[in-house]
């Protein structure tokens, strides 16, 4: 009798520990929902385990939410590894939203989306993107949704390079020789929004 009962006891921690050892994937993955956790389960293993991103993620703002109520943001488009997991934590991957970042293309190092944050400069993009070359105020244009929007009369390097971005925007830095067109400003944006949702 009383090894009936132990190994009841046994089956049952079992049967609650596995429950207890899952990560519930949410959001913009293929397949969300529970993932069994097991030792040394990182950010990225959860979200292969889930299917991987949806095509229409945004991997830079990626949430892990604590069994404790603590929020991490995580960006998984940069190499290195990502956080262990926990039984109990629910990843949440939002849908990319354009409005959420700035962007910056051409003759730049490091091209792609920026999070956008209140007072966010031409100059703060343009440092993070590590241009190739000198910058010449005739080789950067600022481009919306409507195409490149005109400079002030006059503007100085300085000026242009304090004038505040708004969300969705983007900075493209010509490369020399090279002129501008609005379709193609507009193609290069559209190619770095689908570089972003696809990856």
């Amino acid at each position: 009798m009383r090894t009936r009962i132990f190994v009841a006891a046994l089956a049952t921690f079992a049967a609650v520990s596995s429950m207890a050892a899952t990560v519930d994937v949410k959001g913009a993955v293929v397949k969300p929902g529970s993932v069994a956790l097991e030792a040394g389960t990182r950010l990225r293993d959860a979200i292969n385990l889930a299917g991987g991103l949806a095509g229409n993620a945004d991997p830079m703002a990626i949430s892990i939410v604590r069994a404790d109520g603590q929020t991490t943001t995580v960006d998984i488009s940069k190499l290195g590894p990502t956080p262990m997991l926990k039984a109990g934590d629910v990843v949440q991957v939002p849908e990319f939203d354009p409005n959420k970042y700035v962007m910056v293309a051409g003759a730049v190092a490091k091209p792609g989306a920026i999070p956008y944050h209140d007072g966010i400069t031409v100059g703060d993009l343009l440092k993070a993107a590590q241009p190739f070359d000198e910058i010449q105020m005739d080789k950067v244009r600022i481009v919306d949704k409507n195409g490149v929007k005109p400079l002030p009369e006059g503007i100085t390097e300085d000026a242009l390079y304090t004038m505040v971005l708004a969300p969705g925007e983007a900075v493209k830095v010509n490369y020399p020789g090279q002129s501008f067109s609005n379709r193609e400003l507009l193609i290069v944006i559209a190619i770095i929004l689908l570089i972003l949702i696809l990856r």
